[in-house]
Parts: structure tokens; C-alpha cells; sequence
């Protein structure tokens, strides 16, 4: 269970540093 949740919280994480990095590299292309 443990191991679950921190593979989750490490997807999770992933996600977000995609997203803003995504969101930066829009902003640097604008």
C-alpha cells in the first residue's frame, strides 16, 4: 500500500513539473 501511494504521489509530481514546465516553455515561445 505504501509503495502505491508513493508511486502516485511520484506520478502525481511528474504531472505537475510537466505541466509547468510545458506552461513556461509557452510562455518563452510567446
Amino acid at each position: 500500500m505504501g509503495d502505491d501511494f508513493l508511486g502516485l504521489l511520484l506520478l502525481a509530481d511528474a504531472f505537475l513539473v510537466g505541466l509547468f514546465t510545458g506552461r513556461v516553455l509557452l510562455m518563452a515561445r510567446l
